[in-house]
């Protein structure tokens, strides 16, 4: 199979120039090679920074050796080809690719682009192959899966013992093995104890006439369907994964639970920092929402029993701050450089950031810095009406070559100081 064609500096310069100075400017300092973009999706890139395969995938790999970048490209294409036929949906070719992709860590595979590379490549994959209908005799399963997101388990009083193996689905429709510990009475249910993680989770006994009922409410579309996770907070509900906070993720575990993912999503898309402010109040006040969240979410949110969705913090987040993966990204350690990419992540994409460092290593490190000498900007916090969407668009051009600032630059700024008073 054919591989990527290099792309002649000329060429690549004439694409990324800002003006005749710049494309000077690339001619003379730009050592890297460059490629034509021959991947499966011919208008993400203007041009790759490593050769892949005619057909394949971008994921945009970071190892400082491209022939590296190259080979992990190959592996995760072929990896992700073995799903094209599965009955998986996205979100969950989604979650294993996340996993297969942990062993590309020396190439920033955890990092945001990476991971955008990945589900967008995902989507793609899955709306050229939809997923083949499942066989009818999977459908029994699939309901006891429904039903396990619910509370109900798939065993009657009499089918069970206490010491007793069986399979069963967990919370989050995960098929898992596990050993009968405790068998109440006919409103109690039963509790298991997973084989594996030990952990324990606790089921309703399976009623044929509630089945019926909690399935006709579960009628919606398969994303309705989904619990919420770590990828799925990180992709669709970006601001709340940046805060960090345990109790702020439990409210939209809720949320998500009782709402389902589609509502929650579009609420968020329509106003992020209004959604995200909505959650902070429930959080400080669960009390007040217990008739609409039930008897036991005070209890969930302020102090949640161990097994709990986000009962604590995701270990990711705990093992590795924002500003530690800033840096990788960026490939700076300059604390004030990566409080201004901070910033400027809330006001653009990670991509745009890293096209505009390409072009001019030297103006961006300059704009990080004075953009770090701004405060923490939550959120979209800096999107008011003093300073508009297309404005934002434009942040590229904040400081001219010599690094002054530009008008948009003294208005960013302004803001910026004026938030700090």
């Amino acid at each position: 199979m054919a591989m990527s064609k290099k792309m002649p500096l000329k060429v690549f310069a004439a694409k990324y120039r800002w003006n005749p100075k710049e494309e000077e400017w690339i001619l003379k300092n730009d050592k890297d090679d460059h490629y034509y973009n021959n991947s499966a999706l011919k208008n993400a890139w203007s041009s790759l920074s490593y050769p892949i395969r005619d057909g394949d995938y971008y994921f945009a790999f970071i190892h400082d050796n491209p022939r590296i970048n190259a080979q992990y490209n190959a592996q995760a294409n072929r990896e992700l080809q073995k799903y094209k036929k599965s009955f998986l949906n996205p979100e969950e070719i989604y979650d294993k690719m996340h996993d297969y992709f942990k062993r590309f860590k020396d190439a920033g595979s955890g990092d945001t682009m990476t991971r955008e590379e990945l589900w967008t490549a995902v989507v793609d994959m899955r709306k050229k192959n939809p997923a083949p209908k499942k066989p009818t005799n999977e459908s029994l399963d699939e309901n006891y899966r429904k039903l396990a997101k619910k509370r109900m388990g798939a065993e009657t009083r009499n089918s069970i013992k206490v010491g007793r193996i069986v399979d069963f689905y967990d919370n989050n429709g995960n098929k898992r093995e596990g050993k009968i510990i405790k068998i109440g009475q006919i409103g109690d249910g039963y509790t298991l104890k997973d084989t594996k993680d030990n952990k324990v989770y606790k089921f309703k006994f399976y009623d044929k006439m509630k089945a019926k009922k909690l399935l006709a409410a579960n009628v919606e579309s398969n994303l309705q369907e989904v619990s919420l996770n770590n990828n799925m907070m990180q992709r669709h509900f970006a601001n709340v994964w940046a805060t960090k906070d345990a109790k702020i993720y439990r409210v939209l575990a809720q949320l998500v639970n009782q709402d389902g993912f589609v509502d929650n999503r579009k609420a968020y898309e329509k106003n992020p920092k209004d959604y995200l402010n909505r959650l902070r109040d429930i959080a400080k006040n669960p009390k007040k929402y217990e008739k609409s969240f039930g008897r036991n979410f005070a209890q969930y949110i302020n102090n949640p029993k161990p097994g709990q969705n986000y009962a604590k913090l995701p270990e990711s987040l705990e093992e590795q701050g924002m500003g530690d993966k800033i840096g990788k990204l960026f490939k700076t350690k300059d604390k004030k450089e990566i409080d201004g990419i901070a910033n400027l992540l809330n006001m653009t994409s990670v991509k745009v950031l890293q096209s505009m460092m390409k072009q001019n290593p030297q103006g961006f490190k300059r704009m990080a810095k004075k953009m770090g000498e701004l405060p923490a900007m939550e959120g979209k916090d800096i999107i008011d009406e003093k300073l508009s969407r297309e404005d934002l668009k434009l942040i590229d051009k904040m400081y001219d070559k010599k690094g002054n600032l530009t008008p948009i630059g003294k208005k960013v700024m302004e803001y910026g100081k004026k938030k700090k008073k």
